[in-house]
């Protein structure tokens, strides 16, 4: 039987999506595999899902890590937080050049729809109103500036600038109606981008959100749309924070 199975964030887990792969799902040659993006940074395999992505033909769709280091590899963009550039030199050692994985970059889609499964795969959401249109601002970024109102979007630019936020402006964003909580659509909607605090998917009518923390030593996620069925493989280790570390250490050592 052909299945369609849908992998969280791995966040350049390489070994974590490799066994979750080959041991866990135990991927056949007529499965079709995707993954809902943030593929490259914060952990130490970016090298490995690059591989994996060309071994497994896994179709991604862009997601918010992916526009934001497309955007610098374009020009578009000045700064980039350090873990990216860890991402793009494992990648170049392994012989992916930067002209490679830009072309990479600018071939995935916003959204990935299933139409014979009545579903749709984006990285962070999809308007409530009308699911099946692309939108970056929904499915990139799992809201618009007109749902979430003008002080949480402030809010999210100060996030965006890597500027600390006050506990009061952390409570506001919690406090927001996610996208999730009035989608009423007869579309499955697969997503990740968004964590819960207890590391589970995001499970509610016809939505399925996949990112559970696995570059912070939770779990690499996968979702098999036919046999309504999720895949686990926990990840060794907080990868981020030994990633951030390890930069940290080298930075004083002059590296």
């Amino acid at each position: 039987m052909e299945r369609h199975i849908v992998i969280g964030d791995c966040h350049s887990c390489g070994e974590e999506l490799r066994v979750l792969l080959e041991s866990v799902i135990k991927v056949q040659p007529e499965d079709k595999i995707y993954s809902v993006g943030d593929l490259f940074d914060r952990g130490f395999r970016a090298d490995l899902v690059f591989s994996l992505i060309q071994k497994y033909n896994i179709q991604s769709v862009q997601g918010n890590h992916e526009r934001k280091l497309r955007l610098y590899l374009e020009g578009g963009r000045k700064f980039l937080p350090p873990h990216y550039f860890y991402a793009i030199k494992s990648l170049e050692d392994s012989g992916v050049s930067k002209e490679i994985l830009l072309t990479y970059l600018q071939s995935l889609p916003d959204m990935i729809q299933l139409p014979d499964l009545n579903a749709i795969i984006v990285h962070a959401g999809a308007d409530p109103t009308s699911p099946l249109t692309p939108n970056v601002s929904w499915n990139v970024y799992g809201s618009s500036p007109k749902h979430v109102g003008r002080e949480v979007q402030k809010i999210k630019e100060k996030i965006g600038k890597y500027e600390e936020i006050t506990p009061e402006e952390s409570l506001v964003l919690k406090r927001q109606e996610r996208w999730y909580d009035v989608y009423k659509g007869d579309i499955k909607v697969i997503f990740g981008h968004e964590s819960q605090e207890s590391g589970e998917p995001i499970i509610k009518k016809n939505v399925i959100g996949l990112d559970t923390k696995c570059c912070r030593g939770g779990f690499l996620t996968a979702y098999c749309i036919e046999e309504n069925k999720f895949y686990f493989y926990q990840s060794h280790t907080d990868h981020f924070a030994l990633l951030k570390q390890k930069m940290s250490d080298d930075l004083r050592k002059g590296k």
